[in-house]
């Protein structure tokens, strides 16, 4: 009995640990706003946004950033590209309340947020233009399968460690089963 119950014990405090963890993961909140690079000229506003595209309109014309991943963090203006017009992306409509979205950087002066739905995952784009011509974004999508298996190793961690504090506890009283 003095090995089942640590046992136990563990198995609940890393299921309640894993559902912590995947309750908060999948809210949003480990995802902070970033910084993408610039494209050339002044930007005037966001004119369409579909998933990782943006158009914006500058004071040289309306630019297209095909892949916005490869832009955050960056200071390189090359992966924005001049288009004559802007061919609407798809986006969605569904956006999910839930998520819990840090505060945007001060002096917003315009923003678009898009959404890409596919079986099993859905992911969000948020973008900001701040009164400094700087572009911030935030990106969170959630996946089928991907919040359980933090939260099944999490618990089987806490398994593992209620049986090894159960073991210790037999070791230690010299308390044998058999």
């Amino acid at each position: 009995m003095a090995v089942i119950i640590p046992a136990i014990i563990g198995v609940f405090l890393g299921f309640k640990a894993g559902l912590l963890y995947t309750n908060t993961y999948s809210q949003g909140r480990f995802e902070p706003w970033r910084k993408i690079a610039q494209p050339p000229g002044k930007i005037i506003k966001f004119l369409a946004a579909g998933e990782n595209q943006l158009y914006v309109n500058t004071s040289g014309g309306i630019f297209f950033a095909p892949n916005v991943d490869a832009l955050i963090g960056h200071v390189s203006k090359q992966s924005w590209v001049k288009v004559g017009k802007v061919s609407h992306p798809p986006t969605c409509y569904l956006f999910y309340n839930d998520y819990q979205i840090p505060e945007p950087p001060e002096g917003i002066i315009d923003s678009i947020q898009t959404c890409y739905d596919r079986p099993e995952m859905h992911t969000e784009y948020h973008y900001v233009l701040l009164d400094t011509g700087q572009i911030w974004v935030w990106k969170f999508g959630t996946y089928g399968w991907g919040p359980v298996v933090p939260m099944l190793a999490i618990s089987i961690s806490g398994l593992i460690l209620g049986l090894a504090v159960a073991i210790w506890l037999w070791k230690l009283t010299g308390r044998h089963i058999m």
